[in-house]
């Protein structure tokens, strides 16, 4: 999938559901980016920040878009599930803040427990990531050097004093 194709397909979406009024019409832009993620969803690459803002818009939009946060949240757990290792590190930055505002749902409670799973997935994601690369050659040079240890509060008073 090229990455123009990406962005004439997905930012339509994005506006569409940006000013559609009806609910109708913004639950079939939350079904075609689900639909799409299952069918391409390894092989995107610049349509990850669309899905990505429309899924926030959903879960950040407030009473407006409460009925749309089930639907959307299938689209999140989707990623979490299996296309993790196919966003690149801004995306993944994204999606960690998308995911967090699932978590945060007063009004859709199976929806915001079920995103502090999400969350692990993301959080073992980053620690499989972080241990299949080898540290840089200059990570000893980089290491913070300790800092010299501080007598306790007492003690500092009592030098004062002497």
């Amino acid at each position: 999938m090229s990455l123009a194709w990406q962005l004439q397909l997905l930012s339509p979406l994005d506006e569409l559901h940006r000013q559609s009024a009806h609910r109708d019409t913004r639950d079939k832009v939350l079904q075609a980016i689900y639909t799409l993620l299952l069918a391409s969803g390894a092989a995107l690459h610049a349509g990850w920040h669309a899905c990505l803002r429309v899924l926030e818009r959903v879960a950040t939009g407030g009473a407006e878009h409460a009925p749309l946060i089930a639907l959307a949240f299938k689209s999140v757990q989707l990623v979490a599930s299996d296309f993790l290792h196919a966003l690149s590190p801004r995306a993944l930055r994204r999606y960690i803040a998308v995911a967090g505002a699932y978590g945060r749902q007063a009004d859709a409670l199976n929806v915001a427990l079920t995103a502090v799973g999400v969350q692990w997935a993301v959080a073992d994601h980053l620690a499989a990531m972080q241990q299949q690369q080898p540290p840089p050659p200059h990570a000893a040079l980089s290491q913070p050097r300790a800092a010299p240890e501080t007598p306790p509060a007492h003690a500092r008073l009592s030098l004062i004093h002497i």
